[in-house]
Order: structure tokens, then C-alpha cells, then sequence
């Protein structure tokens, strides 16, 4: 029998699974839609799960001008998580007891790397929903998925 030999083809990774993207994106939450620039990580996951889609942003900005999250769960992405550990490796975000926050250095490579103009339309419907999606809301909708269980 002859040898087998493998070679290893670049694959091509899509944009949310870079790290780097999925930075940008946490440090626009935290900057454009988070009080003080500081988020749960529960609250992080709902933003990131709501850019993913239009629909689930609409819904999010309804939820935002009624006052409460007007759907009962969202997703977990791991990827977020992992953005999340570089970012804080990269002093771009610091873990605190509530979550997470957006760092000097962090509001500096946004303004600086224009990320905003780069991430233009993420950063235009962040800024329409503002920072109404509070903790609260977020805590409400969590305390529904206990009592359920």
C-alpha cells in the first residue's frame, strides 16, 4: 500500500467567527449601548444574538421603546465568548463583577481605528436602540427562564 499524504488547505473563516470582528462589535455595545460601558455578559450575548439577524434587531428595538425584551430567549455564542478573552488579553476590555467594560484603551481603538465608520450599519442600529435595553430588563427575562424550569 503507497503513503498517504495530506495537505492542509486554508479555509476561509466567516466574519463573526474573527475574533477581531466580534471585538469590534463588543466594543461598540459597550461604548454606543451600554450605561458607564459596562454590560452583563447574559446582556452582551443578547446584542450579539440580535446583530446577527434583522428581524431579531427589530424586535430588540421594539423592545427598547416598550420598555421590556418582548422575547423570552436568545442565543449563546460561544465565539463571543472567546472575542470576549482576547479582548480582555488586549486591555481593550476588563472583566468586572458585574460583566464586562469597555477600557480607555478600548475607546481609543475605536476612535482611532474608526471601527464605527468600519462597522457603520452595527453602529447606526446600536445607536437607535441607545442604551434603553437596561440590565433590568435583561435580569426580568432571565428570572422567567428559572421560574419556568
Amino acid at each position: 500500500m503507497s503513503i498517504l499524504h495530506f495537505e492542509r488547505k486554508a479555509m476561509p473563516v466567516i466574519p463573526e467567527h474573527r475574533p477581531m470582528y466580534k471585538i469590534c462589535q463588543i466594543l461598540l455595545i459597550l461604548n454606543i449601548s451600554s450605561t458607564g460601558g459596562k454590560s452583563s455578559l447574559i446582556r452582551l450575548h443578547l446584542f450579539n444574538w440580535a446583530l446577527k439577524d434583522k428581524s431579531r434587531l427589530k424586535m430588540l428595538v421594539s423592545s427598547s421603546q416598550s420598555g421590556a425584551i418582548s422575547f423570552g430567549v436568545w442565543g449563546i455564542d460561544p465565539v463571543l465568548n472567546m472575542a470576549l478573552n482576547f479582548g480582555a488579553a488586549e486591555g481593550l476590555i476588563k472583566k468586572i463583577n458585574t460583566g464586562f467594560q469597555i477600557t480607555h484603551t478600548g475607546k481609543n481603538f475605536l476612535n482611532k481605528g474608526n471601527i464605527q465608520g468600519l462597522f457603520g450599519d452595527d453602529a447606526e442600529r446600536l445607536t437607535l436602540i441607545g442604551k434603553s435595553i437596561t440590565e433590568q430588563m435583561v435580569k426580568d427575562v432571565a428570572r422567567r427562564w428559572k421560574n419556568e424550569v
